[in-house]
């Protein structure tokens, strides 16, 4: 029998929406420590992960940030503040392709140049490669390239470089292979500064949901370590089984009394609900934060991750491909096709990255695939009209 929201609940400070890592900390929100990840990562420079939607990429940039801008003060009683002891003070430029909205080529080079020029202001530094700074015809790389070589002369120090969601203008345009293609080569010059820049480049991070990294887009940027499928990085986004007990006993208690079931019961149902996704070859499995840290708010067990976008991309390519249905679940397949760029003919790629498919058992490089929970297996029923004969198939969970 359900009851009143529970006390426990209403206290907590869940951060949902909250990407900015400073008003997290500075605004008591609840926070899952991932800061223990630093110093793995300061073992090399430039990274690339790719992760769904909502999985915490935007917030774990930021912590980056703050990191690397010397912020100790926010990292007081997390895993990397008694390690790090010099806390040295780096530039950085953040680039955040998911607040630009650009509906073509011309106009997402503008906004890049926008968010250049608004680190140009930021830092009060001076480019003049192309005379006047604000030339809107300044070319988007040259431009980029000209912001770390001007912050790295004027404060002494290498610039950390942060892009978040990179590929947003091509996940939207993903069905007109000319409008994708031309924003490819648009942006490869952008791209291509982590390279040419590299004398100037302390450390490098780029997230985004796809793995275009495979393509010409990063064809100038060839030293981009993807992580995504690290096993040393499994949990690095996402809430592990272990992190949700850690940190969400009230929320649990909470549910589990307006439920009116015990907490162990409360327990298992969030498993089955909103985890299960699995991105490495390790045993290691992470809810979905967004879904989770929702219900623990609302105390409502509802379908939160998949009501905050669009599935049109994935029932356009899923109908437009080759594959059948039941093919994207019970077919072996290799590490090399979870991370190739999508395609109608080979859509599983486009299933995985986005998080509707996930990792089920591991062979070798060979890779079996699953709908990772209920609350996906309840999307990816509204995504397209099965064929009665691949309807059961389809939704083996494993």
């Amino acid at each position: 029998m359900m009851k009143e929201l529970g006390r426990n609940s209403m206290e907590a400070r869940y951060p949902i929406g909250v990407q900015s890592f400073e008003e997290l900390r500075t605004n008591g929100y609840l926070y899952v420590d991932k800061t223990g990840y630093i110093p793995s990562l300061l073992s090399n420079k430039y990274y690339f992960m790719s992760r769904p939607r909502r999985f915490g990429k935007s917030l774990f940039l930021s912590t980056l940030e703050s990191y690397f801008k010397g912020r100790r003060d926010l990292f007081e009683g997390l895993a990397i503040h008694e390690v790090e002891k010099e806390w040295i003070q780096y530039p950085v430029v953040h680039i955040d392709f998911n607040t630009m909205n650009a509906t073509d080529v011309e106009e997402l080079k503008d906004e890049i140049r926008k968010a250049l020029f608004d680190i140009i202001s930021q830092y009060k530094i001076e480019v003049c490669s192309y005379g006047l700074w604000s030339n809107e015809n300044y070319p988007i790389g040259t431009l980029f390239e000209d912001v770390v070589i001007a912050l790295h002369n004027k404060y002494g120090r290498q610039v950390v470089v942060l892009v978040d969601e990179y590929d947003k203008p091509f996940i939207e345009v993903l069905d007109n292979e000319t409008m994708r293609d031309n924003a490819i080569a648009e942006l490869r010059p952008f791209f291509g500064v982590l390279k040419s820049a590299d004398k100037y480049i302390k450390f490098a991070f780029l997230t985004g949901v796809s793995r275009f990294r495979n393509t010409t887009i990063f064809s100038g940027a060839n030293n981009l370590l993807d992580i995504s499928m690290d096993r040393e990085y499994g949990s690095l986004m996402g809430i592990s089984h272990g992190e949700m007990l850690e940190y969400f006993k009230e929320g649990i208690s909470g549910l589990s009394e307006y439920y009116g079931v015990p907490f162990d019961k409360m327990v298992e149902t969030l498993r089955d609900r909103y985890d299960g996704y699995r991105f490495t070859r390790a045993e290691e499995w992470v809810y979905n934060p967004f879904s989770l840290l929702n219900a623990f708010k609302t105390q409502s067990l509802d379908d939160y991750w998949v009501m905050s976008g669009s599935s049109k991309i994935l029932s356009t390519y899923l109908r437009e491909s080759e594959f059948a249905i039941d093919e994207l679940t019970s077919e072996w397949v290799s590490a090399n096709q979870l991370a190739s760029t999508y395609s109608k003919v080979n859509p599983v790629s486009l299933f995985f990255q986005t998080g509707y498919l996930t990792i089920d058992k591991v062979d070798g490089n060979l890779f079996l695939l699953k709908i990772p929970n209920e609350e996906v297996q309840g999307a990816m029923a509204q995504l397209i009209s099965f064929p009665p004969v691949r309807y059961a198939a389809l939704f083996r969970m494993g």
